[in-house]
């Protein structure tokens, strides 16, 4: 992907933040607390509302990002895109000494 390698030249020239922001940081932290928030409502049936909610913010970032939408597709497909990226993003700003209480929450869902 265009965009990643994109992110890994900023990231290897210093640019943390703009790797970050490439990436897509924001969407990335809304949907984060929008599952967190689901978690500590209660479990029942969470995993298939977290696979609908990351695939629902995958489909705005493709929107965003490329102006087009994702036509139908496969939830999980979604969801495992959305997952890779907001694991690539932490490995990023662990590795980058950006950690913050964000980082800890991500481990603990």
């Amino acid at each position: 992907e265009v965009r990643v390698n994109y992110a890994k030249l900023k990231k290897t020239s210093g640019e943390n933040s703009a790797a970050l922001k490439v990436l897509g940081q924001d969407s990335t932290e809304n949907a984060f607390k929008e599952i967190l928030s689901l978690l500590l409502d209660g479990p029942e049936n969470s995993e298939i509302t977290i696979q609908m909610i990351a695939a629902k913010h995958e489909r705005e970032r493709i929107q965003k990002t490329f102006g087009f939408e994702a036509a139908g597709g496969d939830d999980s497909i979604l969801a495992d895109r959305f997952a890779r990226r907001l694991l690539r993003l932490t490995q990023w700003q662990v590795d980058g000494g950006m950690q913050d209480a964000s980082i800890v929450n991500r481990f603990r869902a």
